[in-house]
């Protein structure tokens, strides 16, 4: 119970922005509500703390990967089918408001770094890769700020739960 209702309140605040990051101008880093290639997965929002998530810089980039667990997969499978198809709209010319996580992920995409997806049994792995090394540094940057930006939502989330075990 407490763990459905820690996971309404970080739904609720997401919806609100709280969790938003504020880089100085109107992007926020994270923006599941407005960003155009997040919000498909709100639907995911309340099973959120069962996927497991993790992006590491590698030599040629980064590795992400995504443990989504079995009675969600088909969930995530829809979520992921939606977002690449705004991705694909977006890609045609259409005018998509994106997160700062999406505009510096799209970006590296337009630099010339490779995208590569592989299906697993757990989830999924991404790799962003390139062989340009200022491609790399920008790969590399964009890795320390999600981690960072990550880092801050977590600190938050801990935050709530010692002031809900408190309450109890």
């Amino acid at each position: 119970m407490k763990k459905t209702l820690l996971t309404l309140l970080a739904v609720a605040m997401l919806s609100t922005n709280v969790f938003a990051v504020d880089d100085g101008d109107d992007t926020q880093w994270f923006d599941m509500m407005s960003c155009g290639i997040c919000q498909h997965m709100q639907p995911i929002l309340p099973h959120m703390q069962k996927f497991k998530w993790d992006s590491k810089a590698t030599k040629h980039g980064l590795i992400t990967i995504t443990i989504v667990p079995d009675d969600l997969k088909e969930q995530w499978g829809k979520c992921k089918t939606s977002m690449d198809a705004t991705i694909k709209e977006l890609e045609s010319g259409k005018e998509v408001k994106c997160c700062g996580f999406c505009q510096s992920f799209g970006s590296l995409i337009e630099a010339g770094a490779e995208k590569e997806e592989i299906k697993t049994a757990a989830g999924e792995i991404m790799l962003l890769t390139s062989n340009d090394p200022k491609v790399v540094k920008k790969i590399h940057a964009h890795v320390k700020k999600t981690e960072a930006e990550k880092a801050k939502m977590e600190k938050m989330m801990e935050k709530m739960q010692a002031g809900q075990t408190k309450d109890q």
